[in-house]
């Protein structure tokens, strides 16, 4: 998977291989992983920083929480 930030959707979405997690505050996500919210729809976890990540949706980039496990 390519990882640049420069992939359009419809790439990351054609690319993709397994299936979404949903999303919860209480679950770990890394980047390359693809979530399923109830709200945004599918995303992609494009980054990640201390408790957020970032999440490409079709419409536009989010910052979620998510658990931080060590």
């Amino acid at each position: 998977m390519n990882r640049n930030k420069n992939v359009s959707w419809s790439e990351l979405m054609t690319s993709k291989k397994t299936d979404s997690k949903s999303y919860k505050t209480s679950n770990s996500y890394y980047v390359g992983d693809f979530i399923s919210h109830t709200t945004f729809g599918e995303g992609y976890i494009q980054g990640s920083f201390g408790n957020k990540v970032e999440v490409l949706f079709e419409d536009e980039v989010r910052t979620l929480t998510h658990m931080v496990m060590f």
